[in-house]
C-alpha cells in the first residue's frame, strides 16, 4: 500500500470521527432517537449520552454559588420529571421489538454481518455487502466471496436494476468476470478513491 492511501485512510478515519463527534454533540441536546442505530453512537452509547446529558445540569448547579439555588434546583427537578414521563410514555409506546435496540451493545460491523447472512433476498445481501464500509464485512468475507462466485454471472444476465458490478471489488469477483468487465483496470481513479473511503 503506497503513502499516499495510506494517508487518505487517515484522512478517512479523522473524517469518520470527527462526523461521529458531531453527531454526538447534535445527540445530547436533541435527543435524537436515531442515533441509536448501530451505524451512528449505537444503542447503549445513545442511552448512556442521554443519562450523561441529564446528570450535567445538577452537577453544574452543584457547582452554582449564584442567587436563585434553590428555584434552579426545583426547575430542574420538574424538568427531570417531565424527560422521565414522556420517555415513559415513548416506551410504552413503540412496538415492544424496538425496545432493545436503545440498549444493545451491537457494532456497525456485527450489524451488517448480521443484515448479510439474515438476508431474505440477492439485492438485500447486495446492500449489506456492498454499500457499507468495506471493512464491515470482514467476519463474512469468504461467504461474500462464495455467494458472489455462485450469482455474479446471474446478476450480469438479468441486468437487475440494483446490481452495480463497479460497487463490488475485485477481491469478491472470480478472475473470469474481472476480465469481462474489463480487467484490473475496470475501475477509473474515482473508483479507488471510493475504496478508500470503504476501507
Amino acid at each position: 500500500m503506497s503513502k499516499r492511501v495510506s494517508q487518505w485512510g487517515c484522512a478517512c478515519e479523522l473524517l469518520f470521527v470527527e462526523r461521529s463527534n458531531l453527531n454526538h454533540i447534535i445527540e445530547l441536546p436533541q435527543g435524537c432517537v436515531h442515533f441509536r442505530h448501530p451505524y451512528e453512537l449505537g444503542g447503549a452509547a445513545y442511552c448512556s449520552s442521554m443519562l450523561w446529558a441529564q446528570m450535567m445540569p445538577f452537577v453544574a448547579l452543584g457547582w452554582y454559588e449564584g442567587g436563585k439555588k434553590e428555584q434552579l434546583k426545583m426547575w430542574l427537578l420538574c424538568c427531570f420529571g417531565v424527560w422521565v414521563a414522556l420517555n415513559g410514555l415513548f416506551f410504552l409506546s413503540i412496538e415492544r421489538s424496538f425496545v432493545r435496540t436503545f440498549f444493545t451493545r451491537k457494532t456497525a460491523p456485527q450489524y451488517t454481518v448480521e443484515l448479510f447472512l439474515e438476508a431474505t433476498s440477492d439485492e438485500l445481501r447486495f446492500d449489506a455487502a456492498f454499500t457499507n464500509r468495506r471493512s464491515y464485512i470482514e467476519g463474512v468475507k469468504e461467504q461474500v466471496k462464495e455467494w458472489m462466485g455462485l450469482n455474479v454471472v446471474r446478476f450480469q444476465v438479468e441486468d437487475l436494476e440494483w446490481w452495480e458490478i463497479e460497487m463490488v471489488g475485485d477481491e469478491f469477483l472470480p478472475e473470469a468476470v474481472i476480465e469481462a468487465v474489463g480487467g484490473v483496470s475496470r475501475r477509473n481513479s474515482l473508483g479507488s478513491i471510493e475504496d478508500i473511503f470503504n476501507q
